[in-house]
This record gives C-alpha cells, structure tokens and sequence, in this order.
C-alpha cells in the first residue's frame, strides 16, 4: 500500500543516518580534502551493507510469512528474536543496543557542537560559544551547553515515560 511504501522510505533514510557527521569535523581531520569524502562514502557504503544485513536477519528469523505479527509487536523484534534463539543471551543484544546508542550520543554531539561553533564563529550564533579550550583546542563552551541541552532532553523524554507507564 501506499502507506507501507511511505514508512518504508522514512525508514530507509533514517536507517543510514549518520553519514554526514564526517563533515563538520572537518577542520580536525589530517588532509580532510580527501579523508572527509572518502569518510562519507565508505560509511554510507558500510550502513547501506548493514542496513541489508540487518533487515534480512530480522525477517529471516521473524518469518516472511508472519510480517504483520513484526510490524505489531508490542516488544522490540531483535529482543524477541534474540530471546527465541538465544535465551538468556539476549542480553547481548541489550548491551549492543546500549552500545549504539552511546556511540550515535557521542556522533551527534561531535558535530553539534562544531555546527555551534562555525555558526559562531560565522556571527550567527553568540560570539562566546567560538571559544576553544586553551589546551586542547576543542569548542568547549558549545561541548558543555550541548551536553546539558541533551541531558536535559533526555530528562524530560524518561520523566514522560514514566508518567506514561503510571497512566
């Protein structure tokens, strides 16, 4: 249907988000003219190939006979796959999810602060978020803002869920 091929599509973006964040690293990189694209290219190359990956395991173990039981679960299909075949190793697919979800927190507080801090230095934002720390040369000030803007959004996200799950 239409609507399934719509979610498909939104899916298939926001699977293989990330690639970009090569690029506001850019002035930080060794000869970035050539390691920046060639960064963006093998990493849209690599999450394309686990994106398939991914998607053929999870059907695979699922059933393509049994889709609409996969788009309706009330669980997280890889923790109900992994508890079919792995029983109490399913564990590890809770660490590996902990694990990404770190590593996209740290990727996306990489390059919004450097976004921060070039569009301070461009006087779009406030001059003082274009300072560097003195000795590591890092934009510190947009690394601490962003970190709390962060923590408190996550904040705010966790207090709404457990408002939820009281309801």
């Amino acid at each position: 249907s239409g609507n399934g091929l719509y979610l498909a599509v939104v899916f298939s973006i926001f699977a293989i988000t990330g690639w970009e964040s090569a690029a506001p690293l850019a002035e930080e990189t060794r000869h970035p003219r050539r390691n920046v694209p060639r960064a963006i290219i093998w990493s849209i190359v690599f999450l394309g190939l686990f994106l398939v990956v991914a998607s053929w395991g999870l059907l695979s173990g699922w059933g393509t006979d049994n889709v609409d039981s996969l788009v309706s679960s009330k669980q997280l299909p890889a923790f109900v796959l992994a508890r079919q075949f792995w029983g109490a190793g399913w564990v590890l697919i809770l660490l590996a999810l902990v694990n990404s979800a770190l590593a996209g927190s740290i990727a996306y507080l990489n390059v919004g602060t450097r976004m921060w801090y070039a569009m301070s230095r461009s006087g779009s934002l406030p001059h003082f978020l274009s300072k560097v720390h003195p000795r590591y040369r890092t934009p510190h000030v947009t690394t601490i803002l962003t970190g709390v803007g962060v923590a408190g959004f996550a904040a705010m996200t966790n207090i709404n869920e457990v408002v939820e799950l009281c309801n």
